[in-house]
């Protein structure tokens, strides 16, 4: 029979992880499920696309109907035409047979039409962990220590004597507060969210931080 629903959109892949590769909660908020996820990794949209819902009464969603052929070209064209960095909510249309929506063609949703979400708890977002990690360690080895080193190398001559000391530990203390800092945060965003950057990333970053210890 012919139907229309409107939902969240996403890769079976990362719906069937349930936490996604990008970090967000397939369950309980699909709404940070990113473009970047569904369009830029292969292996997710190889797996195919899909709509869900939440359920009356319920606190999770569900896979309402994975697209055929014709809708996973059609949702594709429509991720990579978007502005969205997530919260794609789309409207689907075609011929459902069992969970499977045949000949769907797949449209930005009416206006005001927005699936329910459950996602007003104010968590902290995955983007937010990772901007945070980025921001340490820039301050950390581009501005602190090396400055530090800096003045340890140029203003040892300068009085009172002693100063110079005074202001290089400060500064190499405050560079290494700010590198584990760092290194904390993308622990926790790898661990919690990810493994998106869990291999060369990690091991150069390891390597950074062993070179702040020296």
């Amino acid at each position: 029979s012919d139907v229309t629903h409107t939902g969240f959109l996403t890769d079976l892949l990362c719906w069937d992880m349930v936490n996604a590769i990008d970090g967000a909660n397939m369950l309980t908020a699909p709404e940070e499920h990113t473009v970047h996820c569904m369009v830029d990794i292969q292996e997710c949209v190889d797996s195919g696309f899909g709509v869900l819902e939440l359920p009356p009464g319920e606190t999770e969603y569900t896979l309402k109907y994975k697209l055929d052929q014709t809708g996973n070209r059609g949702a594709l064209t429509l991720l990579r035409a978007t502005s969205k960095r997530s919260n794609v909510i789309v409207t689907v249309a075609g011929r459902a047979d069992g969970d499977v929506l045949r000949d769907a063609r797949v449209m930005e949703p009416a206006s005001g039409v927005i699936p329910v979400s459950n996602a007003g708890d104010f968590r902290r977002r995955p983007e937010s962990i990772l901007v945070a990690h980025v921001v340490c360690m820039l301050a950390s080895w581009g501005c602190l220590l090396p400055w530090g080193v800096a003045l340890a190398r140029r203003t040892r001559g300068v009085r009172p004597i002693g100063a110079w000391f005074v202001l290089h530990l400060r500064l190499q203390t405050y560079g290494w507060g700010l590198q584990m800092a760092g290194m904390c945060l993308g622990v926790l965003f790898c661990e919690r969210y990810t493994a998106h950057f869990a291999r060369s990333h990690a091991g150069f970053g390891v390597i950074v931080v062993g070179l702040g210890f020296v």
